[in-house]
């Protein structure tokens, strides 16, 4: 080998420990027949596999019975923290706290997921001071499972899937991720699940889902008495498919100066989805809105709002990806009500923020004629609320496309548009179609051109349908070339 080279023999005991564990499943832990391969290679090798505690400390209670592998696991772990795995639902009403019995007390990590009740474990009573992962799931369709634990000093991790756990102040205060799911339970215990928040102040993720109690109070659930619930280093928030009311208390309740994502998923109608917008951009005097902290935590370079409005996903926020604009986008059955409140509510924040806005509004429309309304009818009217729209792509048949270009006709002088650059009509391709609408794509381009005169800043602008392209101000003809016939 070259001097600068080790030889592969030579590398520490602790190097090769990590490359086994490198190779090993996406779990990082495999069985142990697969250690036993890797025991075999050398006697340095078998005395590195049989004297690494970490390797042996993954058990999967359903795989390590079936293949009777869980006493040499719990045996050559010894005392190590143990990762434990109890998502694989058994036939036989046994919970892994009867199974691993006394090794419960080194648990690292534990998640388990079953059909029966009966078969979660039973966590009271228990040393569980080591315990880092917590997840506990059953499905909706059961009534929700009532949980205790004891101290947990150093969970980071907490999932509850239909199971909610009695709060005790201080049991939670490392909590780093809380994720709250399938829980048609009563006020009582949501308040409680709320109490476990409030005593979590190094939350940094929480995802509420499928809360569907609909007697819950608004602010009477929470904490404090101004209805304010301070989570200082949060920074990522996620609510989806709850009851509306819930939500949307939800979001206009969390103080949140960190957050730097936000996702709102809902399965109801508009205008529902116009509470959502209001309970995530309106501040108050006590706090920001959601947005404004989403967009002061945001550089500008970095700043992408992506906001999808339609019948499965209301309201979509992203920041970070690579693209300098927000995206409004529309989906499914139609324009919906309350869109000029909604345009209005998303220039105040950008307006009034102290961030400085990204370079233009994307504004994406689909199915705008799915709601039976005539074209003739549509209202585009929210567009000339926004603050700075820039590209408009639109899917719709021949009669939309017209009703836009219409609308955008009639107010091309409008602020709201001036900075427009990019029309796309996307779909419904029809050669006739394209050749009737490319007449009044060119007549509209050649009126936006006309205000070159008034508006010398107009940025060029592309209108792209089919397979046809209109750009204005029209390109400048090549000049003629003289050609020397000799």
């Amino acid at each position: 080998p070259h001097p600068d080279q080790m030889h592969f023999d030579e590398l520490p005991n602790e190097i090769i420990e990590c490359i086994i564990g490198l190779t090993l499943d996406s779990y990082g832990r495999t069985d142990v027949k697969d250690l036993q391969t890797f025991a075999s290679v050398s006697r340095r090798w078998k005395h590195i596999v049989l004297d690494c505690p970490s390797l042996w400390s993954y058990i999967s209670i359903a795989w390590d019975r079936i293949n009777q592998t869980l006493g040499l696991k719990l045996k050559r772990s010894r005392g190590n923290l143990l990762e434990v795995d109890d998502s694989t639902i058994r036939a036989e009403l046994i919970s892994c706290h009867e199974i691993l019995g006394a090794a419960m007390h080194r648990l690292r990590t534990l998640s388990s997921a079953q059909s029966q009740t009966e078969a979660l474990p039973s966590l009271v009573g228990l040393d569980l001071t080591g315990l880092e992962r917590l997840s506990l799931a059953i499905p909706l369709y059961h009534s929700a499972v009532h949980q205790q634990i004891g101290p947990t000093p150093r969970l980071r991790s907490l999932t509850l899937e239909g199971v909610a756990l009695t709060p005790t102040v201080g049991h939670f205060g490392g909590l780093q991720e809380l994720t709250l799911a399938n829980l048609p339970i009563p006020s009582s215990m949501i308040q409680n699940l709320f109490i476990i928040i409030q005593n979590s102040p190094l939350l940094q993720s929480l995802t509420i889902q499928s809360i569907l109690d609909k007697d819950a109070s608004a602010a009477s659930l929470w904490p404090n008495s101004d209805g304010t619930l301070e989570l200082p280093r949060l920074t990522h928030l996620t609510v989806r498919y709850s009851e509306t009311s819930l939500a949307s208390s939800l979001l206009h309740s969390i103080s949140a100066p960190k957050l730097q994502f936000l996702l709102v998923e809902g399965n109801t109608r508009p205008p529902m989805s116009v509470q959502f917008f209001k309970a995530a951009t309106e501040s108050n005097t006590r706090q920001a809105s959601l947005i404004t902290s989403i967009l002061e935590n945001t550089k500008p370079k970095d700043a992408c709002l992506e906001i999808e409005y339609g019948y499965r996903l209301m309201l979509f926020l992203p920041v970070g990806a690579p693209r300098y604009r927000l995206k409004l986008v529309l989906l499914d059955g139609g324009l919906p009500e309350g869109m000029d409140e909604i345009a209005a509510l998303i220039n105040n924040v950008w307006t009034s923020s102290t961030f400085t806005p990204p370079s233009g509004i994307i504004v994406k429309l689909a199915g705008i004629e799915d709601s039976g309304t005539k074209p003739s009818n549509i209202d585009f009217g929210f567009l000339l609320e926004l603050p700075d729209v820039q590209v408009i792509t639109i899917a719709s048949t021949l009669s939309g496309r017209v009703a836009l270009l219409d609308f955008l006709t009639k107010s091309n002088s409008h602020p709201s548009i001036r900075h427009l650059h990019r029309l796309e009509f996307i779909g419904y391709q029809d050669q006739w179609e394209d050749e009737t609408f490319e007449l009044l794509a060119r007549a509209f381009a050649d009126q936006r051109e006309s205000l070159r005169d008034t508006v010398p800043s107009l940025p060029v602008l592309t209108i792209r349908f089919g397979t046809r392209c209109i750009i204005s101000p029209r390109p400048k003809p090549c000049p003629e070339q003289d050609y020397d016939d000799s």
